[in-house]
């Protein structure tokens, strides 16, 4: 390797096989039949090898985008979470109102009087003189039978249950603000007694 004028040359001995030589017919080669070593040269800059590797710059993208595809993923697992929290939850307290409209229907089917003193109680008796409460706080219902240890109670129920008698039927309002939302529990033995001449 030597340097021209603030070059570099660079020569290599290359081999020449006689099949390399165009146009030269066998008695032109030169002696030792054209495989004498060949000496190539180079001058001039040499050409510079791209070095391998990521630059800073592309690392922290990279970073960057990882930390943002992580925070998207994680919020979208607590929403997950949380809907499927709600939804059973909702589906427990549809639960629970069901079993408590079932008891309120029985004990309304068997009763001669209905008496509600306001929107969230009511009296049940039934034809043997027996008096059922049923009381409406919020959310929650509460059944007390003819017996004081006859106590049920329903908590976070579906639907603001309030009650209204109109004739021989129990209203039951599942919204205060929404009065087609409500269910209407007859009673047998009022119904008996009105179709009595």
């Amino acid at each position: 390797m030597k340097r021209h004028d603030g070059q570099i040359s660079q020569c290599w001995n290359v081999a020449r096989p006689p099949s390399a030589v165009f146009g030269r017919s066998p008695k032109n080669l030169p002696p030792g039949g054209g495989t004498q070593p060949r000496r190539l040269c180079h001058i001039g800059p040499l050409p510079m090898r791209r070095a391998c590797g990521f630059l800073l710059i592309e690392v922290m993208i990279v970073l960057g985008l990882l930390a943002v595809v992580g925070v998207l993923s994680a919020q979208l697992f607590f929403a997950t979470l949380r809907a499927v929290r709600q939804s059973s939850a909702g589906q427990t307290a549809e639960m629970r109102f069901d079993l408590a409209m079932n008891e309120l229907r029985t004990d309304t089917w068997g009763a001669s009087e209905i008496t509600c003193d306001d929107a969230h109680h009511v009296q049940l008796r039934t034809a043997a003189g027996q008096t059922v409460h049923w009381n409406s706080d919020g959310r929650s219902l509460t059944r007390t039978g003819p017996k004081a240890t006859e106590r049920q109670h329903w908590t976070d129920v579906a639907a603001e249950g309030s009650f209204a008698a109109r004739g021989p039927a129990l209203i039951v309002l599942m919204a205060a603000d929404d009065p087609a939302g409500q269910m209407v529990l007859p009673s047998q033995s009022m119904l008996s007694a009105e179709r009595l001449p």
